[in-house]
């Protein structure tokens, strides 16, 4: 009678395990707990069978190598990030680009605007905004080549009037030989003075603007 009680315990254990292994609910230390138990109980006239235990194993086995890989996986990950944010504080102090028309008009009252023609321009209009929208100063460029455009803004209006340092923004009206509008490539130049983090992710501060280092298409030596 005890032998057949421990035979159904052994083979109710044995069905537990198989199910717990084919759900993946069991960590790595349940897993052997219930492996022991199953093999402390078992008919000692009918053991069990030796590739079911043998699977078992195996299957034992390669969850701790998943478990392993995976704790490594999050200390490389961990490592990376560590790296990643101890590196970034080497901006602050460069001046970076990025593809927007923001600018940011500091202390000196000058700030560049830079941006491309894909062809030769007829005519380029710029006209700057201040940070609620309003046009402060309207620049004529005249015709240009293809490529790169760079003019330095001296931070005054239409009116000569020096402006107050802060967060500005452009616009470029260029027109090609033919008369057409066309289109440009926009270019910011900003200092950058610092770094915050989010969730993780490094930002760079250029004054109040915030920048994800995906958007940096070039970093220089500030000026």
């Amino acid at each position: 009678m005890e032998i057949g009680n421990n035979s159904n315990v052994t083979g109710s254990q044995s069905t537990s395990l198989t199910k717990s292994m084919n759900n993946q609910d069991l960590g790595k230390e349940e897993f052997l707990k219930l492996l022991v138990s199953q093999l402390s109980h078992q008919d000692p006239l009918n053991p069990q069978d030796g590739t079911q235990f043998v699977a078992q194993l195996a299957q034992f086995t390669s969850l701790e190598q998943l478990m392993n890989v995976s704790k490594g996986m999050e200390s490389m990950a961990m490592a990376q990030t560590a790296s990643v944010n101890s590196q970034v504080v080497n901006f602050i102090g460069k001046e970076v680009i990025t593809n927007d028309n923001s600018l940011q008009l500091g202390e000196e009252g000058k700030v560049g605007i830079n941006f491309k023609t894909g062809e030769t321009a007829k005519s380029i209009q710029v006209q700057i905004r201040d940070a609620n929208g309003k046009v402060v100063r309207n620049i004529d460029m005249g015709a240009t080549g293809a490529g790169e455009q760079n003019i330095i803004w001296d931070g005054r209006d239409d009116d000569g009037k020096t402006l107050p340092p802060g967060e500005y923004n452009y616009n470029v009206n260029a027109q090609n030989t033919a008369g057409q509008e066309m289109g440009v490539t926009n270019q910011a130049r900003r200092r950058i003075t610092g770094v915050v983090f989010e969730n993780g992710s490094p930002y760079l501060m250029a004054g109040n603007s915030k920048i994800a280092l995906s958007d940096v298409t070039s970093v220089f030596e500030g000026k």
